[in-house]
């Protein structure tokens, strides 16, 4: 009997099936690295320092080969000879984004028009990219800040006032690039420049005038010193005044509001859910808006008291369904900011790092023009490595990583950190790439890299203690024995000193902390497919009586089976939105039979009145043009 390795047996069942270089070869590959991963564990003769990083290199290339055997492209034949139609494989997608052709299809002569404002806004499109690839359409879909309403009254209407369409990208661009100076440009750079002709740090024109032709919902940085050179400028006065007549009449002072119905509004994937049949509809509804009941917005307890009064069979379960279908109540409801959120559970050691930057800028005339102390901490074993950093830029924040890594010995599989331009810069994110480090971000503005953090707290606790023992405020000589000191003091969380967990017993440690919170136990309270509102980001002291949710509507896309369970969601218009989300964040709502929705201009187009309008709580994106027989509501 001849005995072979599982790997070449494996290898020999591949060619035998004809599957060489196909997904069975990479399953092949596959198993014959957890063979060598397996090898490395049980070897025993091997120093600790060595079987580390032989685990690291292994699981990266595990990791890849993972990636390419679920990334594979698939082979797929539609079958058209039958007439019958390919199966959907994605139900809860919902509405689609109009093609081109359904574009051109609507709006018939137009559509050479919307044609040229596509192929003409894609060329710019680089130019919209975030440092982590996303545009800021879709950046500002995930936010609800509405940054005009921050600005004075005055200032709002001057940005008003020079509002146009993007078929006027090109004009302006031309005009600001034949004379840059006088409109406050740096001509090298790009840079807006301010009243003392100092750059505005991060700014650039381009932003500006995008957001002006209505391509990017957010005022960029320096807008404000741009608009005021361009409103000053007769020429320009002259361009806005003449371009205001082509697109209909000037936008009015006094704002007009209306509602429009829902089959108005269908290609912008706000069209109306069957809501479910209330027979108690006609009790709850004088319950909750007469002026003079009892429960008139009130919150769920007291509604529920008020209709049990009335109606004894009632139950909290029908006044929750009826609650939930109110814009008003889903848009007030109660929000929670604590609550228990995921972990960040490791694979093993040193391969999952977070990283944070401790501001030390008080004390910078002390240390040397130091600011910052570059923090990173393995999340298993809780060891902390730490570098100097001058200031944010990526030249600096480079050289202090390598400073980290140099240390540490060790590159991390994946490394976690908040949305600062200081980890996600073009620069960075380049960097991540070279060093091939999986790079994650934490999107929530209340909680970050939550471990990191609490290292960040020990350590200045510490610094600061030394400060005032020794009389002194110079950190850059102490630093690195500080550090050596935490990493040989045991730790709360795990019970071990962080320079006492090796490879050898790190699993075990492992399934210590963490066996438990890899799956749910607890049962999602919503599906893929059901409409929500996501909270609105509030700073600590904002006010108790503004809406706690957003107006604009989202879908249920994804529910991961984590613990607590999260959610994946897309914009009505099928975009996904980056980051996850937890119930606590969400709140189950219908769309409405209407939409609220702001005319801005109006015309009359072949004996048709018609309204440009924009969606109260949507982003300029969503602007169209609608019939004045769909206003249903002046």
């Amino acid at each position: 009997m001849l005995l072979v390795p599982e790997s070449e047996y494996l290898a020999l069942i591949n060619l035998l099936k004809g599957g060489a270089g196909g997904t069975d070869s990479l399953q092949t590959e596959k198993a014959a690295l957890d063979a060598s991963i397996q090898k490395n564990l049980n070897d025993n003769k091997t120093g600790a320092d060595v079987q580390m990083k032989r685990h690291s290199w292994l699981y990266k290339q595990r990791h890849q080969l993972k990636d390419m055997i679920e990334n594979k492209p698939q082979k797929v034949i539609v079958e058209n000879a039958t007439g019958t139609a390919p199966q959907n494989i994605a139900p809860y997608m919902g509405i689609q984004k109009p093609t081109l052709n359904r574009i051109e299809e609507v709006n018939g002569k137009d559509g050479q028009k919307i044609n040229k404002k596509i192929r003409r806004k894609s060329v710019h499109a680089s130019r919209m990219q975030t440092p982590n690839g996303a545009s800021f359409g879709e950046e500002m879909d995930t936010s609800v800040l509405e940054t005009d309403l921050r600005l004075s009254k005055k200032r709002q209407q001057k940005f008003l006032e020079l509002k146009t369409g993007p078929e006027h990208y090109d004009k302006l661009q031309e005009m600001i690039e034949r004379n840059p100076e006088k409109y406050g440009v740096d001509k090298s750079s790009g840079e807006i420049l301010t009243n003392f002709k100092k750059p505005v740090i991060r700014s650039n024109y381009i932003d500006s005038l995008m957001y002006l032709t209505g391509q990017r919902a957010d005022v960029p940085k320096g807008h404000r010193f741009f608009v005021q050179k361009v409103g000053n400028d007769p020429e320009m006065a002259k361009f806005f005044h003449s371009q205001r007549g082509e697109g209909g009449s000037k936008r009015s002072k006094r704002k007009k509001f209306v509602l429009v119905k829902a089959s108005a509004i269908k290609t912008v994937g706000l069209s109306r859910m069957e809501q479910p049949n209330n027979t108690k509809r006609k009790l709850f509804k004088p319950l909750l808006w007469a002026k003079l009941s009892p429960a008139s917005y009130a919150g769920i307890q007291k509604v529920l008291a008020e209709a049990q009064r009335r109606n004894p069979s009632i139950t909290l379960r029908d006044v929750d369904q009826f609650l939930h279908k109110q814009r008003t109540y889903t848009l007030f409801k109660p929000r929670k900011n604590r609550f228990r959120r995921l972990k960040t559970v490791p694979s093993g050691l040193h391969t999952d790092w977070q990283c944070d930057l401790c501001i030390m800028d008080a004390l910078k005339e002390h240390n040397e023009g130091f600011r910052y102390i570059l923090v990173c901490i393995d999340v298993l074993s809780r060891k902390i490595f730490t570098a100097e950093a001058e200031s944010k830029k990526s030249e600096h924040m480079i050289a202090a990583f390598e400073k980290i890594f140099k240390k540490a010995g060790v590159l991390p599989n994946k490394l976690y950190s908040d949305a600062g331009l200081e980890f996600q810069a073009k620069k960075m994110m380049d960097y991540w790439k070279q060093k091939e480090i999986i790079k994650h971000v934490m999107y929530s503005p209340h909680l970050h890299a939550g471990v990191v953090e609490r290292a960040n707290r020990t350590l200045k606790e510490r610094l600061y203690k030394y400060f005032s023992e020794k009389n002194t405020k110079r950190w850059v000589d102490v630093l690195d024995s500080i550090v050596r000191n935490l990493n040989n003091s045991a730790n709360r969380t795990t019970g071990l000193r962080p320079t006492d967990v090796n490879f050898k017993n790190a699993s075990a440690l492992r399934n210590r902390l963490y066996k438990q919170s890899e799956s749910s136990t607890k049962t999602p309270k919503f599906k893929v497919g059901d409409i929500v509102r996501i909270s609105k980001e509030k700073g600590d002291f904002s006010k108790g009586y503004f809406p706690n949710f957003t107006d604009e509507l989202f879908r249920i896309s994804k529910v991961n089976p984590t613990d607590p369970p999260s959610y994946r969601i897309r914009d009505q218009d099928g975009e996904d939105i980056k980051g996850v989300f937890y119930e606590q964040e969400l709140v189950k709502t219908v769309a409405e039979t209407a939409h609220r929705a702001e005319v801005l201009k109006t015309r009359r187009r072949n004996g048709v009145k018609e309204h440009f309008v924009k969606w109260i709580g949507y982003s300029d994106k969503h602007n169209r043009w609608i019939r004045d027989e769909d206003i249903v509501q002046n």
